[in-house]
């Protein structure tokens, strides 16, 4: 074999395998920490309640984590955001819990945040943001229509 061609394929082979590597280690990073795998308002028409199933996929038990809900009514107003407490969840673990709440809902809002024994930030991750982020055009139109003047 030639000498460039030699160095070229191995030049080659090198960066197939760093990229291979690198993409291996984002997918594995990218499921690390704790996931809000599920969420939902559950309701009866009378009583309100958001459903969330959580699981840490990471390294470290997370000792406390947090989700804050702002509920939003059918006339598009924003109702007073409430911090909901989660259980701690050991490196594995998979828990769906429920809380009640007040008033009538349309939609909500979620912030997350989660901690581990010492107190450090472990990354929180809410896996259906991207199928809410395509309803956002659709529910900033349902609330222009709502709010505008009859």
């Amino acid at each position: 074999m030639h000498k460039g061609m030699f160095y070229h394929y191995s030049l080659f082979s090198v960066l197939f395998l760093l990229v291979f590597c690198l993409q291996i280690s984002r997918a594995q990073a990218a499921d690390e920490g704790v996931h809000l795998r599920f969420h939902m308002i559950l309701s009866d028409g009378q009583q309100y309640a958001l459903a969330l199933t959580v699981e840490n996929a990471g390294q470290v038990r997370m000792a406390q984590g947090h989700v804050v809900v702002t509920p939003v009514d059918t006339r598009c107003r924003v109702m007073p955001s409430r911090m909901l407490s989660l259980p701690a969840l050991a490196v594995g673990e998979k828990q769906t819990v429920r809380f009640p709440l007040n008033g009538t809902l349309h939609h909500y809002r979620l912030q997350m945040q989660a901690f581990d024994d010492e107190g450090f930030d472990i990354p929180f991750t809410d896996d259906n943001a991207g199928v809410l982020s395509e309803r956002l055009p659709a529910q900033h139109d349902w609330c222009r229509t709502v709010r505008s003047p009859a």
